[in-house]
């Protein structure tokens, strides 16, 4: 199956000090966000090609491309069944190259992979120097049928993302987001349930003068033919209904039948939902894609996914978002942003390393381009680099660091640039000692004791699981015929950009909804880098907050973590770094433990 979204640029050879911004790659039950892994311009298509629907290994996806790629990337799910069991996955281009991945389940490691829930693996291998003009054939193999072997091993879709230089077609802008989230309701969690309801990923920098043209391209794992789910584009609800509920049309999107969303027939493809849809009357500068497992149609507080209407899907896997503009003639301005710039290792008397974060977001400059670095004010460093493909690069430099105070800067520059008011970011640091972050716990307030508590959303950087007590049952899991696991009604989730927390009707009655205030102060010198806050009751680990910027010297941040539990006393730990990743001198402090009452 071919689907045609648009074109995009790439780059060129990447230098050392250039490093591609890396994917998140931890196993994480709740799900991967999905991020933006490249972007850019490109005077010419951005195609897609696609094998959709669980079958049995081996996978081949054979398609034509009417250039060699300037950009492309190859994608494969694998359902192992569980995330208990382990095996290998090879993906083969064009009997090129191949490229192993071993699939260890909870204990995942690998750098190009995904993998969420219960065992569902979404793995991208980049392509760019392996794809042709011509007939290209991708082979994915797993270990399904392996002596002993125990990972299911069978392949969801194969999906290959292609940018081809085309002047007559036109100029493509676009932006390629990957990741593995796990939306899913109660009870298919396992030990630790919880609630995913819905994600969102953000694309920016979009330019729409003279758009002709605008195609969002999303791939979902492991939805249910039946069950309502949803896709929004900037609070705009996509796809046509499958019916009306007091005057609000339901969809499901992922039902099993790929290109199918905007009322066409479609193609069958079991367990998988690849879709294309025109949002040419909605897109702007800023554009939000959300993935929302179900909506509460009746108001009883909870997603019902059975019975004649069901409210939304049991679990369902978002892994990608494309969204790419499409433009008349042909364009020549270039156009970077750096869009971040960090200190590691800023420490007194260490060197630390300045990393910026270059993005580009018009057509790729063909010569290499200029990074400088400052401290305040004074020029230490100009790198000249060619930008990698994706338009995503890393450039860093060292620098001797010192006790004081600074303003560290980066600026990108190219002639001719459409946009030279984003070709700098700052950065306050503090240098002096190592950080010292301690933790300090409060008492647990509830819900209705906080003004405006009830249903809530999470910041951006909130990745927590909320758990407590419930009732097992035994349901089935789709995807992995025969198998089944624990599932208890009772608790929900907050997860990087998006769930609500809402305590479902029908769970146990004694579940109450609290908020437990955290404060994590650092008491050293410098300034902390981001870290992760880890959040346990009762002995199982219930939350992983990312505090994304770190905490400045001799300051302290307070986060409210939302906890379902059930009134009275229960043991609580709170670990700030958990990792150990931060250099703190002094990690005694860096953990709370003990028991502490939940008021009624």
């Amino acid at each position: 199956m071919i689907s045609r979204i648009f074109s995009t640029f790439i780059l060129a050879a990447v230098f050392a000090a250039f490093i591609i911004v890396p994917a998140a790659a931890l196993y994480d039950f709740e799900g991967i966000p999905l991020t933006v892994h490249a972007q850019g311009t490109v005077n010419g298509d951005l195609l897609t090609f696609g094998k959709y629907g669980l079958t049995n290994p081996p996978g081949e996806l054979r398609f034509e491309l009417p250039a060699t790629p300037v950009y492309s990337r190859v994608y494969t799910g694998i359902w192992g069944g569980t995330e208990k069991y382990s095996g290998w996955a090879e993906i083969t281009v064009n009997d090129l190259r191949k490229a192993k991945y071993v699939l260890n389940g909870e204990r995942d490691r690998n750098g190009d992979v995904y993998e969420a829930g219960h065992g569902i693996y979404w793995m991208g291998y980049d392509t760019t120097d392996l794809l042709r003009k011509g007939t290209n054939v991708i082979t994915v193999t797993t270990s399904k049928d392996d002596p002993g072997n125990k990972l299911d091993g069978r392949v969801y879709s194969i999906f290959v993302v292609a940018v081809v230089e085309d002047p007559a077609g036109g100029t493509t802008q676009y932006w390629i987001a990957e990741g593995n989230e796990n939306l899913h309701g109660e009870g298919w969690a396992g030990t630790n349930p919880t609630r995913h309801d819905e994600t969102n990923v953000t694309f920016q920098g979009a330019d729409v003068q003279g758009l002709a043209r605008a195609n969002l391209t999303v791939l979902l794992l492991a939805g249910g033919k039946g069950q309502p789910d949803y896709v929004q584009f900037n609070n705009h609800y996509l796809g046509a209904p499958v019916r009306t509920v007091n005057g609000f049309n339901v969809t499901d999107i992922g039902d099993e039948v790929s290109f199918n969303a905007d009322g066409g027939r479609g193609i069958e493809s079991r367990y998988v939902d690849a879709e294309t849809f025109r949002v040419d009357n909605s897109v702007q500068a800023a554009n939000t894609v959300r993935f929302i497992r179900g909506i509460d149609l009746d108001g009883d507080r909870a997603i019902t996914t059975t019975g004649d209407s069901p409210e939304g899907e049991d679990y369902i896997h978002p892994v990608m978002a494309i969204l790419a503009l499409k433009k008349n003639g042909i364009s020549t301005s270039p156009d970077l942003a750096i869009e971040s710039l960090t200190a590691g290792n800023a420490y007194n008397g260490k060197v630390a390393t300045l990393t910026a974060e270059v993005r580009s977001y018009g057509v790729q400059p063909k010569d290499a381009v200029p990074v400088a670095f400052f401290v305040n004010g004074n020029l230490i460093n100009t790198t000249n680099s060619v930008l990698h493909p994706g338009g995503i690069t890393r450039v860093s430099v060292p620098w001797q660091a010192t006790t004081g105070t600074y303003t560290l800067s980066a600026e990108v520059s190219v002639p001719g640039d459409s946009q030279p008011g984003n070709n700098g970011a700052q950065h306050q640091a503090t240098i002096g000692t190592p950080p010292d972050l301690s933790v300090s716990v409060g008492a647990p307030v509830h819900k209705d004791a906080v003004p405006g508590a009830g249903a809530t959303k999470a910041p951006l950087s909130f990745i927590p699981v909320i758990a407590g007590i419930g009732a097992l049952a035994l349901l089935r899991r789709r995807g992995g015929p025969g198998s089944t696991l624990p599932a208890v009604v009772l608790t929900l989730v907050i997860l990087a950009a998006t769930a609500s927390l809402v305590a479902p009707a029908g769970a146990v009655s004694d579940v109450q909804e609290y908020s437990l205030p955290v404060q994590i102060a650092n008491n050293g010198g410098s300034d902390a880098p981001s870290f992760v806050v880890s959040v346990y009751l009762d002995g199982e680990k219930i939350a992983d907050r990312n505090v994304v910027e770190g905490i400045k010297a001799h300051s302290s941040v307070t986060i409210a973590i939302p906890v379902f539990t059930s009134p009275g006393s229960h043991e609580m730990k709170v670990i700030a770094d958990e990792a150990g990743l931060v250099k703190d001198p002094s990690r005694s402090n860096n953990l709370v433990q003990g028991r502490y009452e939940f008021p009624k």
